[in-house]
């Protein structure tokens, strides 16, 4: 439901000024911040302190766990290394046998209560600054320069990001911060977004909340995590031109939808809102985080494994149109092997495609770990033959994955194609943008490494994404949904209860199913609905 509100609404105050740092000797030091937004303020402002730090106690006073209990790796390697979650917040403690800067213990202890992407590459990164934007990328800091000796043929960093063109990085890579521009060797983007903060964390598929306009709200420059998760409750937001380009994006990235215009909310379809909702938070996520001049978007492999020839066709063609631009495609055929047509269509993809037949006693986990073996790709998704992707789909679980650090990152099972009715409904029952322990399994996105260091695929014939799922989460790992746009999940049940058919000589079962779908919908289409495939220009 959306509604319209008159009165004022004030933003979170900055807490960054509570954080305190106690020396209380022999390289022993005490924190207290007001939440992981000061705490990873507090590492870059932390960049020039070279006091040797032999132990940290960390004390955050406002802070959720992604899942109760969750506690992240350091990074580093402490003698010992605690962190306990309370009502409120946690608090930390780290033991080290060889000093290290406050930056990084201060880095370490984030990376123990932030979920940060895991299983791929990353360079070293070191801060030359004290007063730097923020960007999300202060809890990856595992490096500093401050008291490196001058070595032509050390390299102490991968990258050094600082406000100054005039530092020393050995062999490493520089970015320069220039306000919100961010310079690499060779590219350069504006950098509004921080993906810790500014994401929409507990925006679900159902659209509700508040018209705000945009004179009625107090915000500050920027969005901090008060303020943004104040903002939780507001769906749209009138008269957006009165904001800051800042102000507009961080916006967009936390879901929320901004127009300039008068709405009148009676006018308003909430699908429509969470369709541009999507579409705003995703691009703002991709066009305005410093993570791409960092680390590059990672490389993808989409891995197909099918045992029914006719569904090539139309899934090699939706693939085809997928945006993303590091991609490659596994074809594992189960028990057939490719006509020339179909072929000829995989050799005229944009992106490379590696085809692989396997008899059909091989059972399906044992050939999606065949598919992996093959894959080049630093992640890896799950592509089900039968279902519909829209353009956005692979896009959409990366970005999803910088954003929440999960290991598993998917989509939410929001639309259901029902091929006996002929109709797409849409059935909101797995709430989106959360941590949990369930995502669709055809759209399931893990990297290669975190895949490995769970012991891969399990061989099993069926239910092989409950058995990722269980894997990771036994592993300590964290599985996130996003929403469920550009997904369309396909049932083929084409009887209905009591019906029989030719031959049968039992009622058809997989109908329990079907009419499993059909309960607790909130909207139907006939067909295939098309709007919830299409791409994020069509909502601009």
């Amino acid at each position: 439901m959306l509604t319209v509100r008159g009165s004022s609404r004030r933003s979170g105050a900055n807490n960054e000024r509570e954080s305190t740092i106690r020396d209380v000797g022999q390289g022993r030091f005490k924190v207290t911040v007001a939440n992981r937004d000061s705490l990873r303020a507090l590492i870059s402002a932390s960049a020039t302190d070279s006091r040797p730090v032999n132990s940290l106690t960390v004390v955050v006073k406002n802070a959720k766990a992604p899942r109760w209990g969750w506690v992240g790796q350091p990074g580093v390697q402490p003698v010992s290394a605690s962190l306990a979650w309370n009502d409120s917040g946690f608090e930390s403690e780290l033991i080290f046998g060889q000093p290290v800067t406050l930056s990084i213990a201060l880095a370490a202890v984030a990376r123990m209560s932030i979920p940060l992407p895991t299983g791929s590459r990353a360079p070293d990164i070191a801060w030359v600054s004290t007063a730097l934007p923020k960007s999300g990328l202060a809890a990856e800091t595992l490096t500093t320069l401050v008291g490196q000796e001058s070595d032509p043929h050390l390299r102490f960093t991968d990258l050094a990001i600082t406000d100054s063109t005039v530092v020393n990085v050995g062999h490493g890579y520089l970015i320069q911060v220039n306000g919100n521009r961010w310079l690499g060797s060779d590219a350069a983007r504006d950098v509004y977004v921080d993906p810790l903060v500014h994401r929409p964390l507990g925006r679900r598929s159902v659209t509700s909340g508040e018209i705000v306009s945009a004179t009625e709200l107090d915000l500050p420059e920027y969005l901090d995590t008060p303020t943004v998760r104040s903002l939780k409750d507001v769906a749209m937001v009138r008269g957006a031109e009165s904001l800051t380009e800042q102000q507009r994006v961080q916006l967009r990235a936390s879901g929320v939808v901004l127009t300039n215009t008068p709405i009148d909310a009676s006018e308003i379809d909430a699908g429509d809102i969470d369709a541009i909702s999507v579409a705003g938070r995703c691009v703002a996520l991709r066009e305005h985080t410093a993570q791409p001049l960092i680390y590059g978007w990672p490389s993808v492999t989409m891995i197909l494994a099918t045992h029914r020839p006719d569904f090539l066709h139309r899934i090699v063609e939706m693939l085809s149109q997928q945006t993303y631009p590091v991609l490659e495609l596994v074809v594992l055929t189960h028990g057939f092997d490719l006509d020339d047509h179909i072929g000829s269509h995989l050799s005229e993809l944009r992106y490379p495609v590696i085809h692989q037949e396997l008899p059909l006693h091989v059972n399906l986990g044992e050939v999606l770990a065949v598919g992996t073996s093959l894959a080049s790709g630093e992640l890896i998704t799950k592509i089900d033959d039968d279902d519909f992707y829209g353009p956005e789909h692979v896009w959409d679980l990366v970005t999803a994955r910088m954003y929440s650090g999960a290991q598993i990152v998917g989509k939410a099972l929001d639309h259901i194609y029902l091929a006996a009715q002929d109709r797409t409904v849409f059935r909101p029952t797995y709430a989106a943008e959360k941590y949990t322990d369930f995502v669709a399994g055809g759209t399931m996105l893990i990297s290669q490494g975190d895949l490995r260091s769970v012991g891969g695929w399990r061989p099993v014939p069926k239910s092989v994404d409950r058995a990722l799922l269980d894997r990771v989460a036994q592993h300590g790992g964290l599985v996130y949904r996003t929403h469920g746009r550009g997904y369309i999940y396909v049932r083929h049940g084409d009887v209905r209860p009591g019906d029989v058919r030719p031959g049968d000589t039992q009622t058809n079962t997989s109908v329990v199913s079907d009419a499993h779908f059909e309960t607790k919908n909130q909207g139907s289409t006939p067909g295939i609905d098309r709007s919830v495939l299409a791409d994020y220009g069509s909502f601009a």
